[in-house]
């Protein structure tokens, strides 16, 4: 869970020049499960960004993966 300077893209960061009261809140959760050699990872998470007028902009997240131990 967190929060920041809204938005967190560098690429658009004259929003906050301009307004400097903007925020990002955002959570993550995910499970790492080693079998043997291999991790198998899943995670999913949520976006809040306050955008110029009075707009916010909402992302969801999500992520499957493989580890492998050599």
């Amino acid at each position: 869970m967190g929060t920041g300077i809204s938005p967190d893209d560098a690429s658009r960061f004259t929003q906050v020049a301009n307004n400097p009261d903007l925020i990002a809140k955002y959570v993550n959760v995910g499970v790492n499960k080693w079998f043997k050699d291999y991790c198998f990872t899943i995670n999913f998470g949520y976006l809040q960004e306050d955008l110029n007028n009075e707009l916010k902009g909402n992302q969801i997240i999500g992520t499957v993966g493989i580890k492998h131990r050599f």
